[in-house]
């Protein structure tokens, strides 16, 4: 450079003075002096840095050709084709021989020399290929007993675009293939390249086979289908959750995406723990990695006949399961158990009725006691005969064990508060005494009333309050009940007779509890040239509107309901006697008629007439009252003469005959047959056992045939 300087300025003072052929020569040697010295030392600069990848067929033909690229590329569309193995399926190549350690791909990037084995597998080979639209960027296998990838390819990047996964169809198409997808044939993925936001969701499957990872690509914000679920030794799969170990919220095809993230395999087992007969029947309890023992057994069952000793893996025999056992999968472990002992309790009834005694388990509470009865007594209950300690149903038994009844002597007053009652009940109060332990229907009082109220029973506390006292109830004490009433309501039915000629009367019925239908409607209203065509809850259309309100409807509401016109039409009413004499005429009603009164009569040898009847099934009576609003045919009902009354006499002294037939023109039974039993007095015949029901005498009309039941007291 110096040189080059000293020439530069010669030739600037040189002037007008005229440039020697000596000088210039020696100016021509400079710079070719200067460029061989810079080209020189271009020459010297470091070349780049490249390997060899050499290709091992193991047989196959043919051997690919060395390949050497530099540092960290990768061979894409130069890399060579498969070799063949007569009839061996190529495995791929991978960095050591029978396809051992990684698989090296097109897509591998070249880090070092490297030699690479073609492996010619027996199990069954699947090949996945990747392509970026028509082009191959490399291909894996999936060799049996393996059924995914386990590592997906390398991910590649393009310029302007976001990397969205590899699809099993071409434009985001199908569904995304992952490191876990199962592979079941040779198949072809293709790479999803996103203008829009990707939301990449790792799936860490904590010890796990690997998953790999899906993409979610704007407007979608779900992964839609999850992966494959991975398989872990010794644990079942439990889920993707937010955290490690189940923490967090669990992941789900659904859950909505705000970002990238990682989701963490869930891995668990569950125990189960049937007590074989005892109780409780199953227990549950889940182990969750890394933990593969109980830290603690669930609370020992419980049987009344058997003591616990453990849990095993079978109903009987097996190993036992306890809080050290590796549990390396979902399991049932079954409790075991020994019989115990049985004791007897011996009663002693002390003066009582004999009372049987009574086996017991070792360890288990007597339960429910015998109750003995001694006339004149209140039983107050059983004591133990060994130290006098009180034996009740929660006593535990230990051995065989004798126990006596406790009584003493009893009579109770029932005293009944009619609670403002407009007549009050009769008698107010009553005694219970030996041997009753119920009031019972002797003594039983009349039924209070109150204005403006209705009568709901006797309760042991004021409002209905505590429990309901009947005739059944036990008497163990002085008691007071009082009476329970509630208010009646009122409802107003009200009749719109639609501009008629003469309105319904009367216009409006109350319908007052404990009624809840009118019972009765008002007289039919009537228009010139117009048939009444029944009372309905709304007005117009063909047969009114809404429903038909009859008389016996539910009320249970103030109501309106209105008359529905139609033109008059005439009908015909055919009565069908059903073998009696004679058969009626039929009857047309022609306006403004609507009911046939009075009916027709038929008589038939050997039978009562039991009425008119709208079918054979006789549900429906057809009356004089009945409203006519179409053809109709009625049929005759015939009832047979006799009735049967049986009498059963409850334990007292045979009667006969037990039954008696009344036959018409009898009604009565007349006098009724009489039967005794020792220590008891006889108090006539009663439809129910135990004088309940209704009392039946000579004076009795008899209207179908009966049971009568003799009542003792």
């Amino acid at each position: 450079m110096i040189l080059l300087n000293y020439f530069l300025e010669r030739l600037v003072n040189m002037n007008k003075r005229r440039i020697s052929v000596q000088f210039l020569l020696y100016f021509l040697m400079l710079m070719f002096l200067i460029v061989t010295v810079g080209c020189s030392k271009s020459n010297n600069a470091a070349p780049p840095t490249t390997y060899t990848v050499t290709f091992d067929s193991g047989g196959g033909t043919p051997t690919p050709t060395p390949i050497t690229l530099t540092a960290n590329a990768a061979a894409g569309t130069s890399f060579p084709t498969p070799p063949t193995n007569g009839s061996s399926t190529f495995g791929g190549w991978w960095t050591k021989t029978d396809g051992g350690g990684t698989e090296f791909t097109a897509n591998t990037p070249f880090t070092a020399d490297v030699t690479v084995y073609a492996y010619w597998p027996t199990n069954t080979v699947y090949t996945v290929t990747y392509y970026d639209g028509g082009t191959v960027l490399g291909a894996q296998h999936v060799i049996a007993p393996a059924t995914s990838v386990g590592t997906i390819l390398t991910e590649p990047t393009k310029s302007g675009s976001t990397f969205a996964g590899w699809w099993t169809a071409v434009g985001h198409g199908g569904t995304e293939f992952v490191a876990g997808t199962l592979v079941t044939a040779d198949i072809s993925v293709y790479v999803y390249w996103s203008t829009n936001p990707v939301y990449t969701v790792t799936y860490n499957s904590d010890g796990g086979t690997n998953v790999g990872a899906q993409h979610v690509t704007s407007p979608a914000t779900n992964v839609g289908i999850l992966p494959t679920p991975p398989t872990r030794t010794g644990y079942n799969f439990g889920g993707w959750y937010t955290a490690v170990g189940g923490g967090g919220i669990e992941f789900t095809a659904s859950t909505t995406l705000y970002g990238s993230g990682t989701v963490y395999a869930l891995w668990k087992n569950t125990v189960t723990f049937d007590s074989n007969g005892g109780t409780p029947t199953l227990t549950t309890v889940t182990i969750i990695s890394p933990a593969n023992t109980l830290s603690a057994l669930p609370t020992q069952p419980t049987q009344t006949t058997s003591t616990f000793v453990g849990w095993f893996t079978l109903p009987v025999g097996g190993t036992e399961f306890t809080t050290t056992t590796p549990v390396t999968d979902n399991i049932t472990v079954y409790a075991q158990w020994t019989l115990k002992p049985v004791y007897t309790v011996t009663y002693d009834s002390n003066g009582g009725d004999p009372v049987d005694p009574q086996h017991v388990v070792e360890g288990s509470a007597a339960g429910t006691l015998p109750v003995p009865t001694w006339s004149g007594y209140k039983f107050y209950g059983w004591k133990n005969l060994d130290d006098g300690t009180a034996f009740t149903a929660s006593t535990v038994v230990t051995k065989d064990i004798t126990v006596q009844a406790v009584w003493t002597s009893y009579s109770y007053t029932v005293t009944f508060n009619s609670q403002y009652a407009t007549t009050p009940a009769s008698p107010a109060s009553v005694k219970v005494g030996s041997p009753a332990t119920t009031v019972g229907a002797l003594l039983w009082p009349t039924t209070p009333s109150r204005t403006g109220y209705t009568f709901a029973g006797w309760y042991t506390a004021v409002g209905g309050g505590g429990t309901e006292f009947k005739t059944s109830t036990k008497v163990t004490g002085n008691i007071t009940v009082y009476a329970y009433w509630t208010i009646n309501p009122v409802y107003t039915v009200t009749f719109d007779s639609q501009d008629a000629t003469v309105a319904a009367d009367p216009a409006s019925i109350l319908v007052v509890y404990p009624a809840t239908t009118v019972g009765a409607l008002p007289t039919e209203p009537t228009k010139l040239h117009s048939a009444f065509g029944g009372w309905w809850t709304q007005t117009g259309g063909a047969g009114g509107g809404g429903t038909e309100f009859t008389a016996t409807t539910p009320v249970t509401a103030d109501t309106t309901v209105y008359a529905y016109w139609g033109a008059y039409v005439s009908y015909i009413v055919t009565f069908d006697s059903q073998g009696g004499i004679p058969t009626p005429t039929p009857i047309t009603l022609t306006d403004p008629a609507t009911t046939v009164d009075p009916l027709p009569t038929t008589t038939r040898a050997g039978y009562i007439f039991g009425g008119w009847y709208t079918g054979t099934d006789y549900t429906t009576q057809f009356k004089a009252t009945t409203p006519v609003k179409g053809n109709i045919t009625v049929v005759a009902k015939w009832n047979s003469y006799s009735y049967y009354v049986t009498f059963n006499t409850q334990g007292g002294s045979a009667i006969y005959p037990t039954s008696v037939t009344v036959a018409s023109p009898a009604t009565t039974l007349g006098v009724l047959p009489t039967t005794t039993r020792s220590g008891f007095i006889f108090l006539g015949w009663w439809t129910s056992p135990g004088g309940t029901g209704f009392r039946y005498d000579e004076n009795t009309t008899i209207t179908k045939s009966v049971t009568l039941y003799a009542f003792w007291f």
